[in-house]
């Protein structure tokens, strides 16, 4: 379940990726946020300062928040894989390896884990 800050993150991008929003838009205000959102000020500005943090988004004081001119996912398209979207969004992609060890329970983890003492974990 995502929050109320990750909703309002998710709109506008979403809006952002549908050309709903183009670059150098102004986008609603803080306040009308709060009112389509039903959330407080802070919500919103915490959304804000996050799309603005990654480059979506920039404020001009006075005036308001708008849509920079290559927000950063407003071409992302679906078929691409893994690698070529990551390079495309300025990611390096990288894999690693998982090592999983079988370990026996001490008495402190076996209590912890309500499991017998040598059991494997």
């Amino acid at each position: 379940m995502t929050n109320k800050k990750d909703s309002i993150i998710e709109y506008i991008l979403t809006r952002i990726q549908n050309k709903l929003y183009s670059p150098g838009q102004m986008i609603a205000s803080e306040a009308e946020f709060c009112r389509m959102f039903q959330v407080s000020r802070m919500t919103v500005r915490k959304a804000f300062d996050e799309l603005v943090a990654e480059g979506t988004l920039y404020k001009e004081k006075g005036r308001g928040t708008f849509v920079s001119q290559k927000p950063r996912y407003s071409e992302f398209q679906c078929g691409f894989g893994f690698k070529q979207e990551a390079l495309r969004r300025g990611f390096i992609p990288s894999t690693k390896n998982a090592e999983i060890t079988l370990i026996k329970a001490n008495q402190n983890l076996a209590e912890k884990l309500q499991i017998k003492e040598d059991d494997f974990l």
